[in-house]
């Protein structure tokens, strides 16, 4: 029987001869610098060890999404990177929201591919959204008290075009529509109650308050929103204008000589205002006429302009401009207002042969071959989306936007 003493120096001579041999066969790798077993050397005679002499993939899987990317290793594609920077920056932030659904919603836009088509800024879109969760949580206590108009209600006309993020990815999540005409109506409505608000103090304030409740009420009919607002417009400055009256009885026709006489793009504006004095006060005044060009002189001015703004358009033009121009051209060509061309989605076009067919409010309007040649290359591909989307594809241009799109260019 071995004593102890024997064994061990027995196993430690044994380790020692493993070392030993593992040294003769191991050196130090020429690419990775570990001391490893050496599997093959370079073409210059310098050792590698089996890892590193192993045939380097040429791609490798993305983790997150499984793309395939050039190279080897583990890493992340830059949409799932971003995905995970995006997430990490949005759950700490999160913090600051009190009510669970809120969060939610934060998280899920900071998600979205909204904010992942801005890859130069998304980490700044990131912080800015959670001000305009922030207020959505103030605001209401369960989603579905969300809506266009109550979230109009909250951040105006102003602060829905700044959040055009947050609303567009609201739309899709919570499922409420996005009009156009809508918003029109509601900001049309606040601009009309700031008019009245500036004349509180003048004795004609009742007055506007009546006026504003008709104008509100449809009447004259199918009259629009920023009509309305014009119409209050007017009503106001020529009630400020006859500065000698404190009654709305004493309105004269001196009065409205007077007014016109410096603003006589107001007649058809101040002859609504008189139609409804005469109407609630019984004061009939004599109601002025806006002065009109003859149907054949409009048509030539139509005509010229509708064949410019097609000479003039390029595929080579910002995409805005184009659609500006093309919505300007049906306009004028057919008559139609520009917010109802504006409104329309892609449900409402067909096809007929090599033309299109437009559907407005009820009617057909079948487009010339050019004009259908030019809106065919801006045709969107959401057969559910706007037709001529603004900032997202729930939102339609604004008339504003056409506009300035309409003046800046070529």
């Amino acid at each position: 029987m071995r004593r102890t003493g024997e064994a061990v120096f027995s196993a430690e001579a044994a380790r020692k001869g493993f070392e030993a041999r593992q040294r003769r066969l191991s050196a130090t790798c020429s690419r990775c610098g570990r001391s490893r077993r050496i599997a093959d050397t370079t073409a210059d005679s310098r050792p590698l060890c089996g890892a590193c002499s192993a045939p380097i993939p040429a791609v490798h899987a993305c983790p997150g999404c499984g793309t395939e990317l050039p190279g080897d290793g583990n890493g992340f594609c830059r949409t799932c990177q971003n995905m995970r920077r995006r997430t990490q920056r949005a759950e700490t932030r999160s913090a600051e929201i009190r009510q669970s659904w809120v969060q939610e919603l934060y998280l899920g836009l900071c998600r979205s591919d909204a904010i992942a088509k801005q890859p130069n800024n998304e980490l700044a879109i990131v912080d800015r959204q959670l001000e305009t969760i922030r207020r959505i949580d103030g605001a209401f206590t369960d989603p579905g008290q969300l809506s266009q108009e109550s979230l109009f209600g909250v951040f105006g006309a102003e602060g829905l075009r700044r959040a055009f993020h947050a609303m567009a990815y609201l739309c899709d999540r919570v499922g409420f529509a996005w009009s156009v005409e809508e918003l029109e109506r509601l900001t049309e409505e606040r601009r009309q109650d700031v008019i009245v608000a500036a004349a509180e103090a003048a004795w004609f304030h009742p007055v506007l308050v009546a006026y504003r409740s008709q104008l509100r009420s449809g009447r004259p009919k199918s009259l629009k929103a920023r009509t309305g607002r014009l119409y209050l417009r007017a009503a106001a400055d020529q009630l400020a204008h006859a500065r000698d009256i404190q009654r709305i009885e004493d309105l004269s026709q001196r009065h409205v000589r007077g007014y016109l006489r410096g603003h006589k793009g107001q007649a058809a504006s101040v002859s609504a205002f008189l139609g409804f004095v005469e109407r609630t006060y019984g004061v009939a005044l004599h109601r002025p006429r806006a002065r009109r060009s003859s149907p054949e002189h409009l048509d030539r001015l139509a005509i010229r302009e509708v064949d410019e703004l097609l000479s003039t358009t390029s595929s080579s033009d910002p995409l805005p401009q184009r659609r500006a121009k093309i919505v300007r051209a049906i306009s004028r060509l057919y008559g139609v207002p520009v917010k109802k061309l504006l409104a329309l989605r892609r449900g409402d076009l067909q096809t007929d042969g090599n033309r299109y067919i437009l559907s407005v409010a009820g009617e057909r309007i079948v487009l010339t071959d050019r004009l259908s040649t030019a809106l065919g290359a801006l045709i969107p591909s959401d057969p559910k989306g706007v037709m001529f989307s603004g900032k997202n594809a729930h939102q339609s241009m604004h008339s504003t936007s056409l506009r300035y799109n309409l003046r800046h260019a070529k």
